[in-house]
């Protein structure tokens, strides 16, 4: 009973969807036949929101647990307490040995086996943690559908060749749906201001946002004037998703500024 105190209460869930959701170019199911997949992209390629929508597709009921912030040493207890929250009824929570960190995610696991209950987990800001506990924790959910996403790092090469398999990527989303993205702001955009676009975001969801959002508010909604004044920039080592980002720094107040400088700096 001590025990199951600890898994009354699920305490992680998806972010909450945006209210339309535009899918990546060629976008991938949640889950496929291999047990582990490792989904690799920058801050605002789009990740988790295409998890927690996909989640709703798939077959397997899915769990999300987010290891950002979190002490490598509490993963493995934190995420069976959300497994068994979600999965285990009250009874079956009472029978767990009582044991602690992989021990009790590795007992938890054994529970859904038995009762033949197969689950995806979604796993997010892996980057955060080592190699080894990423493996660990694969070790301990053998018959899960594992889905790992990640920033890049190097690490990652040796993580998918341990785990054998092979990194993947979102591909962003496509010229139509940019143009789709701008008009929504009622913003201009031809086809070859799409395309520059597309050359200055990747298709990173949250930069083509950001630039359609800049090109209404600063810009009168001319999507070509936007291109121009961001690709006239000079900082050679800014990437192009950088140079949006201090594009949209340098309209904020003063004040603003200083605050946006205060939390970039802060470790919370």
């Amino acid at each position: 009973p001590q025990l199951y105190e600890q898994f009354v209460e699920e305490l992680q869930a998806f972010p909450q969807l945006p209210a339309v959701y535009r899918p990546h170019d060629g976008e991938p199911d949640l889950t496929s036949e291999a047990p582990v997949r490792l989904v690799v992209g920058f801050s605002g390629a789009g990740k988790t929101t295409w998890a927690a929508h996909a989640a709703a597709h798939c077959p397997q009921p899915v769990t999300y647990f987010d290891v950002a912030g979190m002490p490598a040493a509490s993963v493995p207890s934190a995420l069976a307490r959300e497994l068994a929250a979600r999965h285990l009824s009250r009874s079956e929570a009472e029978t767990l040995p009582v044991a602690s960190g992989i021990d009790v995610l590795r007992a938890v696991h054994a529970r859904l086996d038995q009762a033949g209950i197969t689950i995806a987990v979604v796993v997010d800001n892996v980057h955060q943690l080592a190699a080894d506990d990423v493996r660990m924790l694969a070790g301990a959910l053998p018959t899960a559908r594992l889905v790992l996403l990640a920033h890049p790092r190097p690490q990652h090469s040796p993580l998918a060749a341990h785990l054998g398999i092979t990194a993947e990527t979102l591909a962003g989303w496509s010229i139509d749906t940019i143009a789709a993205v701008f008009a929504a702001e009622g913003c201009v955009v031809d086809y070859g201001t799409a395309q520059r676009v597309l050359a200055l975001t990747a298709g990173l969801p949250l930069y083509v946002l950001n630039s359609a959002q800049l090109t209404r508010t600063a810009y009168a909604g001319n999507g070509a004037a936007f291109c121009d004044a961001v690709q006239a920039q000079t900082h050679t080592a800014a990437t192009a998703q950088e140079r949006i980002l201090q594009e949209v720094f340098g309209l904020l107040e003063p004040r603003e500024r200083a605050v946006a400088a205060i939390l970039a700096i802060a470790e919370v």
